[in-house]
């Protein structure tokens, strides 16, 4: 059976809150009625859960806090496997809400560079025995330039699948954020 190895990144999310509301908010420091939702998503999460759907042996590896959103994402990956998740002390488990006036998100907030920073190489050596067994990876991007190589360290040592090149780390300015210096919002 194909078993798949995805880690988690995330300016995606582990918690979305979503508020759907009126449209004719003022900058008043009020309240407004709405509704607010929470879903489990993030790009990695949301593939290992479509995989598992698909009938794959898929498996997360990502970082979440000891905290409520940790323990809503575990309730609700019933398809695919969390048990290696990073469990980050100290931490807030990934989270991003964005605001939606008919549909269209207006504002979007995220707070996800703890959990990211959590998965570590160290983290990652430590899996070196799941990376051996499993049949393809697939890395988000947004985990730091070591870890991805320590993935790919032991990608390599162990001849998996994968799409990422070593060719990678000689793009430079290949994230958006190193990009974007400054940014003037009015």
């Amino acid at each position: 059976m194909l078993r798949r190895l995805i880690f988690f990144r995330d300016n995606d999310f582990w918690s979305a809150k979503e508020f759907w509301g009126k449209t004719d908010f003022f900058n008043d420091g009020g309240s407004y009625k709405g509704a607010i939702f929470q879903r489990c998503g993030g790009v990695a999460r949301n593939h290992a859960e479509a995989l598992g759907r698909l009938g794959c042996d898929s498996t997360l590896l990502t970082a979440v806090g000891n905290d409520d959103l940790a323990d809503y994402l575990r309730t609700k990956s019933t398809v695919f496997d969390i048990s290696h998740a990073n469990i980050a002390r100290g931490i807030s488990s990934a989270t991003y809400m964005s605001v939606n006036i008919n549909g269209n998100i207006v504002h979007g907030f995220s707070s996800i560079e703890e959990s990211i920073a959590s998965i570590t190489p160290e983290y990652i050596l430590k899996k070196e025995s799941l990376i051996a067994e499993t049949d393809y990876i697939v890395i988000d991007g947004n985990l730091s330039e070591n870890s991805i190589k320590g993935v790919m360290d032991l990608a390599e040592a162990h001849r998996k699948k994968g799409r990422l090149k070593k060719s990678f780390f000689n793009l430079k300015n290949f994230k958006c954020r190193k990009l974007c210096t400054k940014i003037t919002v009015k």
